[in-house]
């Protein structure tokens, strides 16, 4: 898979948690991943993301934008269950 973007965030405790989108090689579908890594190495962490990591479906990313743009207070939380 060839790796298109990564995103990294740390929290206050050190822990690291990345997403990596990417392309297969074969079939140009794209995927997102998310995981939790060490983050003392960043190529180890995306591989280890790319092949451990938890799929980030689109339709979960979307609704998630559709929360963070909405205008008024959600009545109930967004929640996603795709497998």
């Amino acid at each position: 898979m060839k790796v298109l973007a990564d995103y990294w965030f740390n929290d206050m405790r050190g822990g690291t948690v990345g997403i990596v989108v990417g392309e297969d090689e074969v079939t140009a579908e794209r995927k997102a991943y998310i995981g939790a890594v060490e983050g003392y190495n960043q190529a180890v962490d995306k591989e280890s993301i790319l092949d451990g990591g938890q799929k980030l479906p689109l339709s979960f990313l979307e609704g998630l934008v559709k929360q963070l743009k909405a205008k008024k207070k959600p009545t109930a939380q967004f929640r996603h269950s795709e497998q």
